[in-house]
């Protein structure tokens, strides 16, 4: 049966000259009822006129499309020639392929969530997991309790004895009514830490002060520097030593979890016999036997320099038995003669270690390093050429004496210092840096002018000074500085007020910043010219706005190179006083 285009005059094409051998169906094409000579008679639907580029035939070979047909599923093929006729639009192919992709699409976030449900269980599983497994380490036996073990019921009507009572030994050592436990492997030094000269372990510790520290006096010994109270650590024990004093760099450093407590830095009379060592006190405190059967203190060195380290080592799980709190007093010899012990480099990175320096003149450090987190440090009277402290949420506070320099930094909490620069002739300026947050910054800076040997020269020098805050207030005041000084300060905070004071022999530019509150300028008409020439003090005033004024200040006329003051603050008041 052949179907064509009334229309058109284009020959039919050899594919479509087959007789099919089947019965006809409901859309005119033939049925496999139909015999093989026998013809369709086709309907008047059949012998309407399809479209010019469409024709349908079939063929003999099981519904397979002939090599001449077109290649299209046979599902689109059966469409009615009616339709066709019509000029139908046939999008069904467009249709089946959006919904495939909607499909894949659904089933890619199906197969997603499946595997974000499954990773949590695996989470939540492995959390439970090695949380019984940790508890399981931790708590062994039926006597390793997991709190503090209480003491024995006391009588009635009778007060419970203390451990450092009179009816008890001074100090109980170690504890008896503590759970045994077997002791893990104690902590040692790395190859990277240095090569050990000695350990002193729990039998290195005694309960007596005073047979422990033969050559010092117990009176004299700071043992006490932070601001915990030691009544959480009832049982004591004290161990004393000596590092040589040719050892130019030393270093105090922990590793391990359960160490904290408190550093003293000083020094002291000794006799003639300890003039040349370096003596060094420490009383630790404990809960529990365990803790100072695992705590390790080395002295380590370095074959080929002369560096001098302590080490204390504590383990780094989380069991709270085995935490101490240690007090060291670093003891170093005064000197006879009116030059001050000279040490190249001395290094504290104890965290949860407080730091009190007392060292005073009698020593100076070329370098000078602090780093602790939690506690504060303090100084009274440290002098070195290069200084950093550093810690975090506790406050820095004291007198720092510098001549290069200076950086002090911590956060949630005060810096309170008093400042003695010196620039020595020929020498790097001073440098100081003050950095915190959320705390408050109160700085009272001395600036002066020294030769090589500290004496003092009347004019010049250079330096830079820089405090930052926020949400707090800044103060800072020059209490003296050199004539024809050059000093550049930088101030800065945000949510807070600033108060700026000058030294009357200042001489260079001024600007002042700040937003929802008032701008100040003060000047002293009362105050003489420092060098004695009479000069008189002018100020200059450039721009004056009400958030913003900048000029310059100084005596006599204005030079070219002179020293600058810049003051910036958001929502709190800007102040210079001058």
């Amino acid at each position: 049966m052949i179907i064509t285009d009334d229309s058109s005059d284009r020959p039919s094409s050899p594919a479509l000259t087959k007789t099919s051998q089947s019965a006809p169906t409901d859309n005119g094409l033939p049925g496999p009822s139909e015999a093989p000579g026998e013809r369709h008679q086709p309907s008047p639907l059949d012998l309407r006129a399809a479209p010019p580029s469409y024709s349908v035939a079939t063929s003999t070979s099981g519904g397979q499309p002939s090599p001449r047909s077109p290649m299209i599923p046979r599902r689109y093929q059966l469409i009615h020639p009616q339709a066709m006729a019509q000029n139908y639009q046939d999008y069904t192919l467009l249709a089946t392929v959006e919904q495939q992709e909607r499909e894949i699409s659904r089933r890619t976030r199906k197969r997603f969530g499946k595997a974000l449900l499954v990773a949590l269980l695996c989470y939540f599983l492995l959390t439970m997991f090695f949380g019984s497994l940790f508890e399981t380490t931790v708590i062994k036996g039926p006597n390793d309790f997991p709190f503090p073990p209480q003491s024995p019921p006391s009588a009635p009507h009778s007060t419970p004895s203390s451990p450092h009572g009179p009816d008890a030994p001074f100090p109980r050592f170690p504890a008896p009514d503590e759970p045994s436990r077997p002791v893990k492997n104690k902590p040692w030094p790395s190859r990277l830490d240095g090569e050990v000269v000695k350990c002193y372990g729990e039998d290195s510790w005694s309960p007596d002060p005073k047979a422990s520290l033969p050559s010092i006096n117990i009176n004299e010994i700071i043992i006490s520097t932070g601001d915990e109270d030691d009544d959480d650590f009832p049982y004591i024990g004290y161990n004393t030593f000596t590092i040589p004093l040719d050892a130019k760099k030393l270093s105090l450093f922990s590793k391990g979890r359960h160490s904290s407590g408190g550093v003293t830095i000083r020094a002291v009379e000794t006799q003639d016999e300890d003039a040349n060592m370096i003596k060094v006190a420490i009383r630790v405190s404990y809960r529990f036997d365990q803790a100072l059967q695992l705590l390790n203190i080395c002295q380590l060195k370095d074959k080929d320099t002369s560096w001098r380290g302590l080490g204390i080592y504590t383990t780094g799980d989380f069991d709270y038995r085995e935490n101490v709190r240690l007090h060291i007093d670093f003891m170093f010899p005064k000197t006879t003669s009116s030059t001050p012990l000279q040490i190249e480099h001395f290094t504290s990175t104890l965290a949860q270690f407080a730091h009190s320096v007392f060292t005073g003149e009698d020593v100076h450090f070329d370098r000078f390093t602090l780093s602790t987190s939690n506690a504060r440090i303090q100084s009274s009277g440290l002098v070195a050429d290069n200084v950093v402290a550093v810690s975090s949420n506790s406050a820095i506070t004291g007198t720092y004496n510098v001549s290069g320099p200076l950086v002090l930094s911590t956060s949630n909490a005060k810096i309170q210092v008093d400042l003695n620069a010196f620039h020595r002739e020929g020498g790097v300026k001073p440098d100081a840096t003050l950095s915190t947050k959320n705390g408050g910054i109160d700085l009272r800076a001395g600036l002066y002018h020294v030769d090589d040997h500290f004496g003092s020269l009347p004019d010049g020098g250079r330096y830079k000074i820089t405090a930052s805050t926020s949400n707090a207030h800044v103060n800072v005041t020059f209490l003296d500085a050199p004539v024809d000084s050059i000093l550049e300060t930088t101030i800065s905070t945000s949510n807070g007020h600033i108060e700026t004071r000058l030294h009357p022999a200042y001489e260079g530019d001024v600007a002042l910043v700040t937003s929802n509150a008032p701008l100040e300028v003060h000047e002293d008409e009362t105050v003489k010219d420092p060098s004695g020439r009479g000069r008189k003090r002018i100020g200059i005033w450039n721009s004056r706005w009400n958030n913003f004024i900048s000029g310059w200040v100084g005596w006599g006329e204005k030079k070219a190179h002179a020293g600058s003051v810049k003051a910036s603050t958001s929502n709190g008041r800007n102040v210079l006083y001058f």
